[in-house]
């Protein structure tokens, strides 16, 4: 019996190794020169009651992959380039790969299933260019229900990291009710003013809840106690 429940431990903490590998479709940027493949990039101006919205991965969005294992994203000065009325407006850009869920609503098939998973990204994400007062940047892991509002949002301020910039996020995914799960970056504040992140050697991993740990564990014991009782009576 005690066997048979070592090989079950050990086949159980062979799950959760395979379980943690990162999921991060690119996660060091270094599948070719400037290559930001499995990334979106979206960038959302107001000023008063005027909004103007980019496309998504829209060049108005500036994100740039320098290679090997590095990217850089900043506050831009492109929409006020193009029309002054915007010089000053508030920024919001977004840097993140998005996790769609099984249920979700869009008919995007998914490629891993998040649900009741505790989810970790880490990384470095070093100020390269100082965040002028007001302007923010954040790594974060957000939730997002059926109608794509945010229902939960975990974050660090880049600003505020060690000098060393490693961020260790960590989030609890629920068990139902989500549309998409986004990891990734987040810059605010006024148009065209300094503020720059650099991130680089992303990791994005999931593994089950210690809820999920303890049904495994009790479906071993369940089993082991079954293939004893067969064996005394063979």
């Amino acid at each position: 019996m005690k066997k048979l429940l070592l090989i079950l431990a050990l086949t159980a903490t062979g799950l959760t190794s395979a379980s943690a590998q990162s999921i991060l479709v690119n996660p060091n940027f270094n599948q070719g020169a400037n290559n930001l493949a499995g990334y979106e990039a979206y960038a959302a101006w107001s000023q008063g009651t005027t909004y103007f919205q980019s496309p998504w991965d829209f060049p108005d969005a500036p994100v740039v992959a320098n290679g090997g294992g590095t990217a850089v994203f900043s506050m831009n000065t492109g929409l006020a380039t193009r029309d002054p009325f915007w010089s000053g407006a508030n920024q919001e850009m977004s840097f993140q790969q998005n996790f769609w869920t099984p249920d979700n609503n869009a008919g995007v098939t998914q490629t891993t299933d998040l649900y009741s998973q505790e989810l970790t990204f880490t990384g470095f994400a070093q100020v390269s260019q100082a965040y002028a007062s007001g302007n923010l940047g954040q790594v974060f892991i957000q939730f997002l229900d059926f109608n794509y509002n945010s229902v939960a949002f975990v974050t660090a301020d880049v600003s505020s990291l060690p000098a060393s910039g490693a961020f260790n996020l960590k989030a609890s995914a629920p068990a139902s009710g989500l549309n998409i799960i986004q990891v990734g970056f987040r810059n605010s504040g006024t148009e065209g003013t300094a503020g720059q992140m650099t991130a680089s050697q992303l990791s994005f991993t999931a593994v089950p809840e210690p809820s999920t740990y303890a049904l495994l564990a009790l479906g071993g014991l369940g089993l082991g106690a079954h293939l004893l009782r067969r064996r005394r009576r063979a």
